[in-house]
């Protein structure tokens, strides 16, 4: 799995708040179906 690193500006230009808030509803609905791949953090 590749992972895209994006700017600060970079995210205020391809994101809005609306969005973002799907995005995140829908995050946690496929997550609450265990229907994700998530990498082991790094850290």
């Amino acid at each position: 799995m590749k992972t895209l690193i994006l700017n600060q500006q970079e995210v205020k230009e391809l994101l809005n708040m609306p969005d973002a808030i799907k995005a995140v509803e829908e995050a946690y609905r496929v997550y609450n179906l265990h229907k994700v791949k998530q990498p082991l953090r790094l850290n």
